[in-house]
Parts: C-alpha cells; sequence; structure tokens
C-alpha cells in the first residue's frame, strides 16, 4: 500500500523494539536492539525510485491544497516566477518497497498500524491506485508464445488505443514481450481523437 506525506521525510515509528541493557563488569551497560525499530521513513518523492503517480498528486492536493500551494511558493500566474516542482515537496512511502526484505505478517503490520495511526489523514494518507479495466473481455486469457502477436494484431483491428493496453499490460500482466510488442504499434492520430469528440 503506498502512502504520501504533505512533508518530506516524514516517519512514522510503528514498533519502537526491545532494547535490552548489557551490564559490564565495571558498572557500566550498554544497550543492544533484541528486537529492532519498524518505522515507515517515508522519501522525498524526486529522489525515490517510487516517484509519483498523478492520480497521488491528485489526492495530496485534494487534501493539503493550501499548504502544498504555500510550500510550492512563486506564482503559477506570473512570469518568470519558479515553482518548486511538487516531487521535491512530498513524500513517498510504499509498504510493498522490493529494497525492504520484510515479510507478510510485517507488512500487513505496518499498512495496519499506518491507517491506525493519529497522523494518518493528517500529515499522511494512503493512496489507493485506480483499477484500469481490460482493454477486451478474456485479455487476460490470451497466453503463450503467440500472446504478443495475438494482442497486438487484436489492437490494431479493432482500433484500441496502443497506450491503454500498455497501461493495463504494465499493471496486471507485466509480459516483457507483449509489451515490446504493444511499444512497436503506432499512437492513435490525435486528428482522429477530435473527430471522435
Amino acid at each position: 500500500m503506498r502512502f504520501i506525506s504533505k512533508s518530506r521525510n516524514y516517519s512514522v515509528t510503528l514498533d519502537h523494539g526491545v532494547v535490552e541493557y548489557i551490564a559490564e563488569p565495571r558498572g557500566h551497560s550498554f544497550p543492544v536492539q533484541k528486537v529492532p525499530v519498524l518505522s515507515a521513513n517515508f522519501e522525498v518523492a524526486v529522489h525515490s525510485p517510487l516517484g509519483l503517480e498523478p492520480w497521488e498528486v491528485e489526492a495530496a492536493f485534494a487534501r493539503w491544497p493550501n499548504e502544498l500551494d504555500a510550500r510550492m511558493s512563486g506564482d503559477p500566474e506570473e512570469e518568470g516566477s519558479r515553482r518548486t516542482p511538487i516531487e521535491h515537496v512530498l513524500g513517498v512511502f510504499d509498504s510493498l518497497d522490493p529494497r525492504r526484505a520484510w515479510s507478510s505478517d510485517t507488512i500487513a503490520s505496518v499498512e495496519e498500524g499506518m491507517l491506525a495511526n493519529p497522523s494518518c489523514g493528517v500529515d499522511f494518507i494512503p493512496v489507493l491506485s485506480p483499477t484500469i479495466e481490460a482493454p477486451w473481455p478474456n485479455y487476460s486469457k490470451i497466453t503463450g508464445k503467440n500472446a504478443p502477436r495475438m494482442i497486438a494484431e487484436k489492437v490494431l483491428e479493432s482500433g484500441y488505443d496502443p497506450r491503454s493496453v500498455i497501461a493495463y499490460e504494465k499493471r496486471y500482466g507485466n509480459r516483457a514481450d507483449v509489451l515490446a510488442e504493444l511499444e512497436k504499434l503506432p499512437a492513435p492520430d490525435p486528428s482522429d481523437e477530435a473527430v471522435a469528440a
């Protein structure tokens, strides 16, 4: 599950872990972390490989319009005015980030903890990606070595927009051979879209 924060580098501690103090013979003691701290550390979106999706930016502006506008500063109507890009303002956290070696139990615990945290909805919000409809019924049943050719032919014959088929494939199938074949297809002619509207 993805979350965005109105503050870059935001952090939520979900479990403080367990620290045990070990006594030395000279009377001093030192801490040993027996159970690690569990926290959700947001990254500045511009520096994160996670990036920001358009619906996440929309959700951020819907939740914090005035705060984000002030943090971005600059006047969008004034020529030469420099505004801070939104990617430099927002923080992003994804519980499924592959850079972490979290178990499925830890991921579930983090997501539950984030949603139950009193700062959820105030300082950070969960963002769910919108569902993308299949390009046509039974799309996902086209499999095997001929799938790339069959899908590309169907797109061309039926007049589907290759961009929407690529978006669906990336989200739900992510088959490299299918994507490679779809990316070879020509983009729709903008004049055809204008006539249809």
